[in-house]
């Protein structure tokens, strides 16, 4: 895992972070079967990943979208959606990026510097617990998924992005 010392490494240790969350609550709420998945390992911690090509690809793209976006600082929260055989949403899982910090585009590899009481300027050092943390969302969100109730069956999911009030709308094909 990269050092969380530039935006653009936080961008992509928490894309990495947002794959993962997606695997786990396709595999939780039982939205494939569970033979569809395999065991792996992320964050020092046990998590399933989907295995087929297609559902991969898909997440992936879903996945890159977000992270254009994020690197544009453009986004304010992230949904996987649950819904239903009906196209009813019944189920939400946010992952609220509002608080990422906003960077101009030329300064995304720009170290992050903090300043100290004493008014000396370092690098920030943000890796700290940064993989305890990461096993931690997966840990909840398998765990909190399962005290949800059992979903019909043949739902499907989405991702989606609330973008900040004053971002533009992503150009793209529809």
């Amino acid at each position: 895992m990269p050092p969380i010392d530039t935006y653009a490494n936080l961008i992509t240790s928490f894309i990495d972070l947002l794959l993962l969350s997606i695997h786990t609550i396709l595999y939780e709420r039982e939205i494939y079967p569970s033979t569809l998945f395999i065991a792996a390992r992320k964050y020092n911690h046990p998590v399933r990943q989907a295995r087929h090509p297609l559902v991969c690809q898909w997440i992936q793209e879903a996945v890159d979208a977000c992270a254009e976006e994020l690197m544009k600082c453009a986004v304010d929260l992230i949904a996987v959606n649950i819904i239903s055989s009906a196209n009813k949403p019944l189920e939400r899982f946010v992952f609220d990026v509002s608080r990422f910090p906003v960077v101009a585009s030329t300064d995304i590899h720009s170290p992050f510097v903090v300043t100290d009481e004493d008014g000396n300027e370092r690098v920030a050092d943000t890796l700290v617990d940064l993989e305890e943390h990461m096993r931690a969302v997966i840990t909840k969100l398998s765990y909190s998924t399962r005290k949800l109730g059992k979903l019909p069956k043949d739902c499907t999911f989405s991702v989606s992005m609330e973008l900040k009030n004053e971002a533009m709308a992503p150009e793209g094909v529809c």
